[in-house]
């Protein structure tokens, strides 16, 4: 919650010789024996190759008049620029002649539903949005379909729109064609990794820095971060017993 207020108490258990483990965010100090977290870049990476996938097949596509929008994230937060850096990024290096179209959020829906109102206004012709969080995708629906441009997936003139998280409510607009798709979070994962690291270190192991299978392993200014995979998400996969956001409940 609070990244750089938490230091003090991580410094008090490196002192103890306790071990400190985190999730989805890491302190700004102190010693931290492992971070366990979405990657957040590729998850942005993956939303761009699903926007990009989408938009070659638009009459845009051909005569290089594609327009999308980037509703970004709160860019104080390490998530937040992760995703715009993944998204934009691979954006600029697969589809230059895109015009992409950059407004903060500030993780509010209010915030993101002001931007796209506007960016509507002045591009009526938009062809994607891409939402940092789904949080934003009602209030982003909302406008388009006030704007006459609500079509359903895969109708004529539907706006792409593709975010990330996985949510219940994610995976439904997806099922109402509200959502072209999303980038599941493995939230499912977070903890059974955290609890698999603690079993390694307090075993004798030590954790490596690298690829695998479920991730990937960096090295960080106060310890080793393990960047969890997250799972693109359309209708062909929505109701997948693998997503978290269908495991509520149950």
């Amino acid at each position: 919650i609070d990244a750089a207020g938490i230091v003090p108490a991580v410094r008090r258990a490196n002192d103890a010789g306790a071990l400190v483990f985190s999730i989805d965010d890491s302190p700004v100090g102190g010693e931290v024996t492992a971070t366990v977290r979405a990657d957040n870049v590729n998850a942005g990476i993956q939303g761009a190759e699903e926007m990009i996938r989408r938009l070659e097949g638009d009459a845009c596509w051909s005569d290089s008049s594609c327009i999308v929008l980037e509703l970004q994230g709160g860019l104080n937060s390490p998530n937040g620029l992760d995703r715009s850096n993944g998204f934009a990024d691979t954006m600029a290096a697969m589809a230059p002649e895109v015009n992409l179209i950059q407004r903060p959020t500030e993780w509010t829906a209010d915030m993101a539903a002001d931007a796209a109102q506007n960016v509507i206004t002045q591009n009526p012709s938009l062809d994607g949005i891409f939402m940092a969080s789904e949080l934003m995708a009602t209030a982003v629906n909302a406008q388009l379909n006030r704007a006459n441009l609500g079509a359903s997936v895969g109708e004529d003139g539907s706006v792409i729109r593709v975010a990330i998280d996985g949510t219940p409510q994610g995976l439904e607009l997806i099922r109402q064609g509200a959502l072209d798709a999303t980038v599941s979070q493995p939230l499912n994962s977070y903890a059974t990794k955290i609890a698999e690291l603690i079993t390694l270190v307090k075993g004798g192991g030590a954790i490596e820095l690298g690829e695998f299978d479920d991730g990937r392993v960096i090295e960080t200014p106060v310890g080793p971060q393990y960047q969890l995979n997250a799972t693109l998400v359309t209708i062909d996969n929505v109701d997948s017993d693998q997503l978290w956001g269908n495991l509520i409940g149950k």
